[in-house]
């Protein structure tokens, strides 16, 4: 199997999570998790912030680079808005010459903040609200080649094969 870049990005609450780990139960030996909000807990557990982000997204660039070269594929977890992010991930598979597979997750606002409440985030002290929950929603776009998957008509287990047959 030769390594490839897998992106998974979506809103807060759309499932990412749970197609990360079906995807990953798919290939454990062949795959590492790079999730970009553990790291951003990791570095401050008490607020947002956007040094957080900065620094997450940097260490993240850094993590995959290293697992692609090993070669080794990563799965990337991020629920950023930014497009930037995204494509300094994609540059690191282009420099490494690793496929990439980019996937948007969707889910209509109002699940996703209700998903969001019914949660519990492991490492923070401070609420994930509606409020965070529509900021992150905006902004979220398809990308030029992304697979879109709505979250509320299709398993986390169909789009990991999905994402696999890709």
């Amino acid at each position: 199997m030769s390594e490839k870049l897998y992106i998974v990005r979506g809103p807060i609450g759309a499932g990412k999570t749970s197609v990360t780990n079906a995807l990953y139960q798919r290939m454990p030996d062949h795959a590492s998790v790079v999730e970009v909000d553990g790291l951003k807990r990791m570095l401050d557990p008490t607020a947002s912030s956007v040094w957080r982000r900065d620094i997450a997204n940097s260490s993240a660039a850094y993590i995959i680079d290293q697992l692609l070269r090993l070669p080794r594929s990563a799965i990337v977890e991020t629920h950023t808005k930014y497009p930037e992010e995204v494509e300094r991930f994609s540059q690191i598979a282009t420099t490494i010459g690793a496929p990439l597979v980019s996937v948007l997750l969707t889910a209509p606002l109002t699940i996703c903040q209700t998903r969001a409440q019914s949660r519990v985030v492991p490492g923070i002290s401070y609420a994930i609200d509606a409020d965070m929950v529509a900021d992150y929603y905006c902004n979220l776009e398809p990308q030029p080649g992304d697979m879109v998957f709505d979250t509320t008509t299709i398993s986390a287990d169909a789009i990991a094969s999905s994402i696999l047959s890709a």
